[in-house]
């Protein structure tokens, strides 16, 4: 497990699974620059969300829908959430919509 997903482990620990609604987090985060994650790190959060009952969210809204070169970002990494969250690029910033 990468040392990432390890300090995310220590972190669930301390706070205890019961006082965690859910891991949500972007798959490729893009706010502070393009933040592609190590090999490895999607995977291991997936394992200690199924390992601490947790739901597992991915936030599609800023690289879903093509933007990375696959349909979702989280094409790229082979892990499947528990929900998906998308906005935007689901009708190219038309209308107000997302899901």
């Amino acid at each position: 497990m990468p040392a990432r997903a390890a300090h995310l482990r220590r972190v669930i620990e301390c706070e205890g699974p019961a006082s965690i609604a859910g891991l949500l987090l972007e798959t490729i985060p893009g706010t502070a620059g393009v933040l592609v994650p190590p090999p490895g790190y999607l995977a291991g959060v997936r394992a200690l969300a199924d390992e601490f009952g947790l739901v597992l969210i991915f936030d599609e809204v800023m690289a879903g829908f093509g933007r990375t070169g696959a349909w979702l970002a989280l094409d790229h990494f082979g892990v499947v959430p528990d929900l998906i969250t998308f906005a935007k690029g689901v009708n190219s910033g038309y209308v107000p919509a997302g899901g």
